[in-house]
């Protein structure tokens, strides 16, 4: 909340109860902090698959808003650039007992999906408070279940590289041979602004491996409907294939995030 206060410059005490900031704030402030609040979340999308998600809208978790649960709590829905936004707060440790409750040992967490699909998209620092967000939506609805989509998936993965990723300049690989020297590999560029590990041959050769599989990678995404986005402005982020999220290097736009997070949608649901 204080970092969302200075970034709008709003003449507010970040320690104010949430009550107390809506009846303090004009209706003009009160919309420039929501959405300085949905931003300011975790550059870090986590990726999960809720089935029948997809049947529901924003207006289906208006029951959790008054939730007075220890764990993650509702506290805001919105619809923005066609998609649906619940906007959470989540104790830092993921979960919380009675004994421990505090708003200050809490952070934002944003899920947001597109309606007439199941995959919910988690904006959140750790995997837990990920985790903790996506199950706090099932028994809503039809939802019975959150899973992680599973990056690693061989076709995911195909088209992943194939249409995502215009290059790596980092790489980290698993090797689960046990009688091998060793059980990770790093590798990088020298040249990262430009270069992408998948042309060497060296690199191409480890990931035919059956053994060698994809642990992370830091590259550039170069997603096919970046309509609006130049080559110089693509986000360069890493991917961490084994938790599957997408951590962002450098600070993209609303629009951006929200057209990575499509590209995700469209290549799970071929």
């Amino acid at each position: 909340m204080t970092a969302a206060l200075q970034a709008t410059e709003i003449n507010a005490d970040a320690s104010w109860e949430r009550d107390r900031l809506i009846t303090e704030l004009s209706p003009i402030d009160r919309e420039r902090l929501a959405n300085e609040i949905r931003y300011a979340a975790p550059r870090t999308t986590h990726y999960f698959r809720l089935p029948g998600l997809e049947q529901l809208t924003t207006s289906a978790f208006e029951g959790l808003l008054e939730d007075s649960s220890y764990g993650a709590q509702l506290h805001a829905t919105d619809e923005l650039f066609e998609r649906s936004y619940l906007i959470f707060s989540v104790p830092d440790s993921g979960t919380q007992s009675q004994l421990s409750v505090s708003e200050t040992n809490r952070h934002t967490t944003v899920a947001s999906f597109d309606p007439g699909f199941n995959l919910l998209a988690v904006r959140a620092p750790t995997p837990e408070s990920a985790g903790v967000t996506s199950g706090k939506l099932t028994g809503v609805g039809h939802i019975e279940s959150a899973t992680r989509l599973d990056f690693l998936e061989p076709e995911f993965l195909n088209e992943l590289e194939s249409n995502f990723v215009r290059g790596y300049h980092r790489l980290t690989l698993g090797v689960r041979q046990e009688t091998a020297y060793t059980d990770q590999i790093e590798l990088s560029s020298d040249e990262p602004a430009t270069a992408d590990l998948l042309q060497d041959d060296v690199v191409r050769s480890l990931l035919d491996r059956p053994d060698v599989f994809r642990v992370a990678g830091r590259g550039v995404l170069d997603p096919s409907n970046f309509e609006t986005e130049s080559a110089s402005s693509r986000p360069t982020a890493d991917i961490d294939y084994s938790d599957c999220v997408i951590k962002y290097q450098t600070v993209p736009s609303e629009s951006t995030m929200v057209a990575v997070d499509r590209t995700i949608q469209s290549i799970s649901n071929r």
